[in-house]
């Protein structure tokens, strides 16, 4: 059996934008040497080691690698190779072209900022004491 990501729509619906994959993707087809990113299953859920959780047991080991694509020629959902920028090459399903950083550490929490004055307060004595 032939694992697609886009066989699962789930994930765009649990994990939102990290796997929303036709919106930051550039339709096409990409050329030898662009930048991009794959997706590959390292161990089926049959191969996963007998140790470890049910719930972790039941889905497979599943990697993404960016790197310069090796094939002359490719669209969404094909498999090629990459070349990574540590040289190595790795294999897997083209599923995003000129892949983009997208997390964040979250939005601002007011109330840290809070307890960083105080703390400074505390420790310091305050603005007195800057400079």
């Amino acid at each position: 059996m032939t694992w697609s990501f886009y066989k699962f729509p789930y994930l765009t619906q649990a994990f939102g934008s990290i796997y929303d994959l036709e919106g930051r993707c550039s339709h096409g087809s990409s050329q030898k040497g662009d930048w991009v990113r794959v997706h590959g299953i390292v161990l089926t859920s049959e191969e996963r080691a007998p140790q470890i959780p049910d719930d972790t047991k039941a889905v497979p080991l599943e990697i993404w690698t960016k790197g310069f694509l090796q094939e002359a020629q490719a669209e969404l959902g094909d498999k090629v190779k990459v070349k990574t920028l540590t040289g190595r090459i790795a294999e897997g399903e083209l599923v995003e072209m000129n892949p983009t950083y997208s997390h964040s550490f979250g939005n601002c929490v007011p109330e840290l900022l809070q307890i960083g004055l105080q703390l400074r307060e505390i420790l310091f004595g305050g603005e007195s004491n800057e400079g």
